[in-house]
């Protein structure tokens, strides 16, 4: 009777032993599993992030200096505030920075000189007579030196003073008016019905006439 209890007794210890370290492994897997992380949040779509837009450039352009001839290009269309095709009696009232005479001598004409302290000088003719700017004319006022200094100019930087040399560099295409006259000329064709006239005295620019005609007109009453 003493073997039955002990082999009983041995078979319910190795039972509760294997129960236990059953549970021991059990314990072990719940313990040694990861705990989930944390869940990952959406990443931003494509197209929702839109970039702020440049400002787009502007250009800036200084406004005419209608009291600085210095500033005004001499060009197919005119001279700086004086310009082909304008009304003369407009301009004149916006040149108020300069000394107006009127050419009293041209009954059928307007004539306007315009001169400004130690600038180069400035007429405006309506040649046919109805009040329409058709030729402007930049020439050496009283100060010579001055108004080479504060001369109106081409693109190309020809002003009153300018040598002759300076001039058919600027414009090696440029032709020579001198036929029939005693006074060096030379012109600058738009190829629109435009010109440009240079006349050289002395070696240097002394005039420069805008206009629609193919040639300098002798007078400008006539």
């Amino acid at each position: 009777m003493f073997d039955e209890v002990s082999r009983y007794t041995t078979v319910r210890l190795a039972g509760m032993l294997a129960l236990a370290i059953l549970l021991s492994g059990c314990a072990s897997q719940k313990a040694d599993a990861p705990s989930p992380g944390p869940t990952a949040s959406a990443a931003p779509t494509v197209g929702t992030l839109q970039p702020t837009p440049a400002p787009t450039a502007t250009a800036i352009v200084a406004p005419l200096n209608l009291s600085d001839p210095s500033s005004w290009i001499i060009g197919f269309a005119g001279v700086g505030p004086l310009v082909l095709g304008a009304d003369l009696t407009s301009t004149k009232e916006s040149m108020t920075a300069f000394t107006q005479t009127v050419w009293d001598d041209c009954p059928s004409r307007s004539v306007v000189t315009f001169d400004g302290a130690g600038s180069s000088s400035f007429v405006i003719a309506d040649q046919g007579s109805d009040g329409i700017i058709q030729q402007v004319v930049v020439q050496a006022g009283e100060n010579a030196t001055d108004s080479a200094m504060l001369s109106a100019r081409t693109s190309a930087g020809i002003g009153i003073g300018a040598t002759l040399d300076q001039l058919t560099i600027a414009y090696p295409s440029i032709t020579s008016q001198d036929a029939g006259t005693p006074i060096a000329q030379y012109a600058l064709a738009s190829g629109q019905g435009k010109w440009i006239h240079f006349v050289v005295l002395e070696d240097k620019v002394s005039q420069i006439i805008v206009s629609s005609q193919a040639g300098i007109a002798k007078e400008l009453c006539g």
